[in-house]
C-alpha cells in the first residue's frame, strides 16, 4: 500500500487555502476515503465532489474533469470540444508546449464554458505560466497558485451540473464521485 496524498482532510485543507470556501464544509482530522464516505452518506455529494477537485492530483484531477464533462456533454456543446482536447492533449502528453495551448484556447474563447475551465485547469498545472505581451519579443511570467487547477475543475464540473436537469444532476454527482474515486484507487 502506497501513502496517501494527503493524510487527513485537515491537510488538504492546510494546502489549499481557498478550499474551505469552495468546497463548503469544515475540515476534519478523517482520512481523505472516509471524509468522502461520510459526506455520501449525507447526501452531500456536490461538496464532495468539489473535495475530489482538489484531493486527486492535478494531471489527474484535470482527466476526470475531462472524462465527465464529456460524458455529460450534449449535441449542443460541442463547440466546446476543443478546449476539452488540448486539455486532454496535455494529460496524454505534459509538455510545456501543451499547457501554453491549452492556455491559449481558454483565454481566446468567445465565453467561458465548463470545458475551457478544464482547459485553464490543465494550463495551471505548472509551476508558472509564460504570457506573451503586446511587444513581438517579450513575455512576462507569474507563478501559478496550485489551488487554480482544483478550483478550474471544480468550477467546471459545477457549472456543467448546473446545466443538467435535476435528477440528470444527481445521478452525475455520484458517477463523478464514484470515477474519482476509482482513479484515486489506481494511484495507489
Amino acid at each position: 500500500m502506497t501513502r496517501e496524498r494527503f493524510g487527513a482532510v485537515y491537510d488538504l485543507f492546510a494546502a489549499f487555502p481557498t478550499a474551505a470556501r469552495e468546497i463548503g464544509v469544515a475540515p476534519t482530522s478523517e482520512a481523505p476515503l472516509e471524509f468522502l464516505e461520510r459526506l455520501r452518506r449525507a447526501r452531500q455529494i456536490g461538496e464532495a465532489v468539489a473535495f475530489c477537485a482538489y484531493w486527486l492530483e492535478r494531471r489527474r484531477a484535470v482527466w476526470w474533469a475531462c472524462q465527465n464533462l464529456r460524458a455529460a456533454q450534449s449535441a449542443a456543446a460541442a463547440l466546446d470540444s476543443h478546449a476539452l482536447d488540448v486539455a486532454e492533449a496535455w494529460v496524454r502528453q505534459p509538455e510545456e508546449r501543451l499547457r501554453a495551448q491549452a492556455f491559449d484556447v481558454a483565454r481566446r474563447a468567445a465565453r467561458p464554458t465548463a470545458a475551457t475551465s478544464v482547459a485553464y485547469a490543465a494550463a495551471y498545472c505548472g509551476p508558472s505560466l509564460w504570457l506573451p505581451s503586446s511587444g513581438r519579443l517579450e513575455a512576462v511570467a507569474f507563478v501559478v497558485d496550485p489551488g487554480l487547477t482544483a478550483g478550474c475543475v471544480r468550477g467546471a464540473l459545477m457549472m456543467a451540473a448546473g446545466r443538467l436537469a435535476p435528477s440528470a444532476r444527481e445521478d452525475a454527482l455520484h458517477h463523478w464521485l464514484d470515477e474519482a474515486l476509482r482513479l484515486a484507487q489506481i494511484a495507489r
